[in-house]
């Protein structure tokens, strides 16, 4: 591949023109450092891009890499874009033990999910670790004894006997349940103490470079706390703008250097271009156009040779961006299309690249990767962990000289890509494909695009991507923080994704945000479907059947089974037959969702097939039968739902079993806030309790599940309630009042009488022959003797 003068320069490195008062000052501290056991020092540079940082830590670092220090870069131009806890996952690798991280880092993992494990990375942590496990773990994760699972979990295990307290340990699991950012926080704070505990007896300096907040998943301020949570040492960091670190009274003005970065001085450039033998006409032409920013001092002195910096070359030549485009003018047509790509995109790797040959009908003989990591163009370009990126104000100022129209056109082609090929290479872990992206949205919101119904799909079905892997949190926060989004082609998409985010803890908000989206504007494609697959879903847990009903049948109704493979369709049939299981089709909602079941292949959806079926036949007091079909799929695993089913179905026949698994329920969907499957919880331990005639801890757990309920206003766990309120009722007189059972008639008519089934043990506790009856044809029972013999059963237990 071409990029001028590769041979000659490609291993050079970019001009640098020594600032002599930073190493001046730097050497002193280091000086210092060495003659003292506790040292502590931060530089911090910034400076607009392009002014010369990077070029000034990798020059501290090769000076300093193999002294007295021990000397620690750590490039943050890409990872800026990942998850705290992959950064930080990054840092760790270079350290050999850090037993507090390790574990707070595998109980995250254990908390999101295991798909997000790094199986590598997990491998070095254990061999780096020296941990006399290794053959144990090579078995778990090479060879398959378990599955990955096993091997997190046997870590967390080893840990908790060997380093963590009992203590540590719960305040974990608080952390779990709580804001993200005081997680990332304590990650943060443990990764610090372990990594000064191993480097006690050495001197080191930490390099972080190009450290950008506003590229982070979060407005937590990851840095400062991880250099502020260090006794000792020297730290360097570089970012575009000063840090906000320095404002606040308690900062000890004697422990920082916050330096800014400006344009080199004029006779220092001077002097250098002079010892190179350029003329002083060449030099006043060098200092105007490049306003002596070293960048652009490099562009000007390694693409070009001397002789052909004169005054007629640079006729017309008004700014900066002249300078780049005189650049691109020394490479082919073929080489600049390549150079303007990359540009636009910013963020790209070996499988990119190749796609762009393809966009431009290029050559990959001619014009392939391995040519180009050898041109001078990689003089300019961050690389790290297989993903590349220009420099971004040579890229910004590329993309100024470009017609809108191709930047969008590059733009639409990318994400193109990435939706179809990145995102189904199995290869890639996904922390990598959360940073393309996080790229992705960011993209499209600064380019000011105007997107088609077909990207809409393909950004919504990268969203996801990411919510089945548990990056919801972490996109949602980011993608919220992005400036002028709700002013960008992606409002729509926004709120559907804040929507989805907020109804987790609050339903009515969630649903709020969601019918504020505009149907008929809505672009969304076949994601469209699941937007209003959604908000009916919403509106039943809201309370408002009937219109649920009817939206939920409508949209069953219209479902085309060549839609089959599409995310909404199993859910809108699913939901359907739920309603109709909530006013007692018992049979009509079985019958629909086998018939679903015969045309999906996806576990996941089996599963939640099975459990609607589940819970069919738990509402008919068919508990054995309940379980069956709740345990019917081998990678049905033990979570939130698990618990939950299984407290609110052994609650009326083995109380012991679900005390036995009341703490894990409880720890398990707390992980995720889910008040209303707390609320489930907590009835199912009061209906135990009743049986267990501990009354004291029946109404206790009644009003734990009440508040639970309140919390996202589930309106129909409230008839839960009332049920066994009137089961405690039952239980301590032998009776349950009319104005008990008016109670609760009157409340699941303002329901739209949903549940109304649940009034059957009630009526065969009162012995109400005229009810039981009427009940054994208004819903349509699996076996109503059976059911009935079930639950007289239970009463009896109730009456000892």
């Amino acid at each position: 591949m071409g990029f001028r003068k590769t041979e000659n320069y490609k291993n050079d490195d970019r001009i640098f023109l020594d600032r002599n008062d930073i190493f001046n000052m730097l050497e002193e501290d280091i000086i210092a450092y060495t003659n003292t056991d506790i040292f502590y020092m931060l530089y911090a540079f910034f400076g607009m891009g392009g002014i010369g940082k990077s070029r000034l830590v990798h020059r501290i670092y090769d000076l300093y890499k193999n002294g007295i220090l021990e000397v620690y870069m750590i490039p943050l131009e890409i990872l800026n874009h990942e998850t705290i806890p992959s950064i930080l996952l990054y840092i760790r690798k270079l350290f050999s033990y850090t037993p507090h991280f390790d574990y707070v880092l595998f109980r995250y993992w254990e908390f999101i999910n295991y798909d997000r494990i790094d199986r590598k990375s997990l491998y070095n942590i254990v061999k780096k670790s020296g941990i006399d496990v290794v053959e144990t773990i090579d078995n778990i994760i090479f060879n398959g004894i378990a599955h990955l699972k096993s091997g997190a979990d046997f870590l967390i295990k080893l840990y908790e006997e060997r380093e963590v307290s009992e203590q540590e340990r719960e305040y974990v699991t608080d952390l779990l349940l709580g804001k993200s950012e005081d997680l990332y926080q304590y990650m943060v704070q443990s990764l610090a103490k372990d990594i000064e505990r191993e480097l006690y007896d050495n001197k080191y300096l930490f390099i972080f470079d190009a450290y950008n907040i506003c590229e982070i998943s979060t407005e937590y301020d990851w840095l400062c706390d991880f250099v502020n949570a260090f006794q000792k040492g020297l730290f360097i960091i570089t970012s575009r703008e000063s840090l906000r670190w320095f404002n606040d009274s308690d900062v000890d003005q004697a422990l920082y250097k916050n330096i800014p970065l400006e344009s080199i001085p004029a006779q220092v450039v001077e002097n250098y271009l002079s010892e190179q033998g350029y003329s002083n006409t060449q030099i006043c032409i060098i200092k105007e156009k490049t306003d002596c920013i070293p960048l652009f001092l490099d562009i000007i002195l390694k693409s070009y040779k001397k002789e052909e910096i004169n005054r007629d070359t640079f006729v017309g030549f008004k700014d900066k961006k002249d300078l780049v485009k005189w650049f691109l003018s020394h490479l082919s047509k073929e080489e600049q299309n390549i150079i303007e790509y990359l540009a636009v995109i910013k963020l790209f790797n070996e499988e990119v690249y190749d796609n762009v040959l393809d966009f431009n009908k290029l050559s990959c003989q001619q014009y392939g990767f391995e040519n180009f990591e050898q041109s001078t163009i990689v003089r300019y370009i961050e690389k790290f962990n297989g993903l590349y990126k220009i420099h971004s104000i040579l890229a910004h100022n590329i993309t100024l000289l470009m017609k809108k129209e191709l930047c969008h056109k590059i733009i639409k082609n990318y994400i193109q890509f990435t939706w179809a090929r990145i995102l189904n290479d199995f290869s890639m872990y996904d922390d990598i494909k959360y940073n393309f992206i996080i790229n992705i949205y960011t993209l499209v919101i600064d380019q000011q695009m105007s997107i088609t119904e077909k990207i809409s799909e393909q950004l919504l079905d990268m969203y996801f991507y990411l919510y089945d892997r548990s990056y919801e949190r972490d996109f949602t926060k980011y993608i919220s923080e992005i400036q002028n989004i709700e002013k960008s082609s992606l409002n729509a998409i926004y709120k559907y994704i804040a929507g989805k985010s907020v109804r987790l803890s609050n339903i009515s908000k969630g649903l709020k945000i969601l019918e504020s989206i505009p149907m008929n504007e809505c672009a969304f494609g076949k994601h469209k479907k699941m937007l209003q697959c959604d908000m009916n879903y919403l509106l039943s847990i809201l309370g408002q059947y009937d219109k649920a009903e009817i939206k939920m049948q409508e949209f069953a109704r219209n479902l085309d089974r060549n839609e089959r493979n599409q995310r909404y369709y199993a859910k809108g049939i699913i939901f359907d037959c739920d309603m109709k299981m909530l006013r007692g089709k018992f049979r009509s909602a079985v019958s629909g969702l086998l018939d679903l079941e015969n045309d999906m292949v996806d576990n996941s959806i089996l599963f939640e097939i099975q459990k609607a079926i589940g819970h069919i036949y738990r509402f008919n007091f068919l508990m054995e039968d309940a379980i069956e079909h709740y345990s019917k799929y081998d990678t049905f695993e033990k979570n939130s739902y698990y618990y939950t089913v299984y407290c609110e179905t052994y609650c009326y026949s083995s109380p012991h079993l679900v005390f036995d698994i009341y703490e894990d329920a409880k720890k398990e969907n707390q992980k995720y806030n889910n008040h209303n499957n707390l609320g489930k919880i907590y009835y199912a331990m009061a209906i135990a309790y009743i049986l267990e005639a501990d009354y004291i801890l029946a109404k206790k757990y009644i009003k734990k599940s009440t508040d639970e309920f309140k919390k996202t206003k589930y309106r129909a766990g409230h008839i839960f309630v009332m049920i066994t309120q009137a089961f405690l009722e039952y239980s301590q007189t032998q009776n349950i009042s009319m104005s008990t059972v008016k109670s609760i008639i009157n409340y699941i008519r303002e329901l739209d009488n949903i549940y109304e089934y649940l009034l059957l043990p009630i009526y065969v506790a009162r012995k109400d022959i005229a009810k039981i009856e009427e009940y054994k044809y208004k819903f349509e029972w699996f076996s109503f003797e059976e059911t009935v013999q079930k639950i007289e059963k239970f009463i009896i237990r109730l009456q000892v």
